[in-house]
């Protein structure tokens, strides 16, 4: 890998500056890179990216851990890095990540731990993972349920993970109808505003399922549209530039906000960059 320059650190701090379009457009051009990279259809990560953080890499939700493009949680982006860190770059960091019989990730190094996690600020590897995990949860669906298995069962997939997907498809396509939250009452526990109406009647699967198929379907051309006209508009015609070397800009973050000592942070230094020779 190579070092990790200024100029690399300067773009990944624009990576918000928007364009005549309204899109930012680095963001964009990481999307558009993680698709064709993990083969995961463009205008559904775009769309997915909108719903999620409105196309902001630094977001954090208000109620839970997740964090970044695209909403990561901590254990979720724990366990993406562990088992695909290694092909993008992220062999150091997958290598400090344990996983327990339970299938709890663990990284007992603090300092490391905070790097990891911070990794899903950046767009460009929020935006492989998403597709590594869309991937996973296409193969899922297409081996538990069937069909045509388009946007909207994908987002379902990652709003209530793969196997609560395939509970709520396979429940909707024999009985419509059912309330959604005798499915799956956990869900519907943490998510009251999906899964019952403003006067507390509860949804049907069908009618949750209209709720995310209209997410995905109005607006979707215009939308693609206007992110194809900023990837054009782009004066920097290589997106893989915003992040030239994750695991050194890493290194650097650490080294600069831990506040380790002297001794430990000369450690980290070395662990983390001696991956990159």
């Amino acid at each position: 890998m190579s070092i990790y320059n200024l100029s690399a650190i300067q773009q990944n701090n624009q990576a918000n500056q928007v364009d005549s379009t309204g899109l930012p457009q680095r963001v964009v051009a990481a999307i558009k890179q993680a698709s064709e990279r993990t083969g995961v259809d463009f205008s559904y990560m775009l769309n997915k990216a909108q719903q999620e953080s409105g196309f902001d890499p630094q977001a954090k939700s208000k109620v839970s851990s997740a964090t970044g493009l695209y909403q990561f949680t901590n254990q979720t982006w724990l366990r993406m890095v562990k088992n695909n860190g290694a092909d993008y770059g992220l062999g150091a960091y997958a290598d400090h990540i344990k996983v327990d019989a339970a299938g709890v990730a663990h990284v007992s190094d603090p300092a490391w731990r905070k790097a990891i996690l911070d990794l899903r600020k950046d767009p460009q590897l929020s935006a492989e993972m998403a597709g590594e995990l869309d991937k996973q949860n296409m193969d899922a669906l297409q081996d538990n349920v069937g069909g045509k298995i388009g946007g909207t069962e994908l987002y379902l997939a990652h709003f209530l993970g793969a196997g609560g997907a395939t509970d709520f498809l396979n429940e909707m396509h024999a009985n419509p109808n059912t309330q959604a939250a005798n499915v799956l009452p956990q869900a519907a526990s943490s998510n009251p505003s999906v899964f019952y109406n403003s006067d507390g009647s509860a949804r049907t699967l069908a009618q949750i399922y209209r709720h995310f198929a209209q997410k995905f379907e109005n607006g979707v051309n215009t939308l693609v549209a206007s992110a194809n006209t900023a990837l054009k508009n782009m004066q920097t015609t290589t997106p893989s530039t915003v992040v030239a070397d994750a695991a050194s800009t890493q290194a650097i973050s650490v080294m600069n906000q831990t506040a380790s000592t002297g001794s430990q942070q000369a450690s980290l230094m070395s662990q983390m960059t001696g991956a990159n020779t």
